[in-house]
């Protein structure tokens, strides 16, 4: 397990092992917040039944569970004191989302 932690720090560039725990916390909180908070968005919507086929369900999915992750993720980082890493992992997931659009 040492080990799995150790190329974790490496490959984020982390120092202390209160970093990574931080960041671990950051990403279980950011995950269980943004499908509450996407839940609540998408209950609103769906007041209007536009929620209803399962491709519409995919896309809410990817245009409001996506953004309010992202969102979540940088807000709660930052309230933890790592602003400067999960803004620049979000910047990182856009970006690879972007090139799944065919966007540069």
């Amino acid at each position: 397990m040492t080990g799995f932690l150790q190329n974790l720090k490496k490959r984020w560039s982390i120092e202390t092992n209160i970093q990574l725990l931080i960041i671990i916390i950051v990403f279980a909180l950011t995950g269980s917040s943004s499908v509450y908070v996407s839940e609540k968005i998408t209950m609103g919507i769906g007041q209007f039944g536009w929620f209803n086929d399962f491709w519409l369900t995919i896309i809410k999915w990817v245009f409001i569970v996506t953004p309010v992750y992202v969102v979540l993720l940088v807000v709660i980082g930052t309230l933890l004191g790592q602003r400067a890493f999960f803004v620049a992992f979000a910047k990182k997931m856009l970006k690879g989302i972007g090139r799944v659009f065919g966007m540069k």
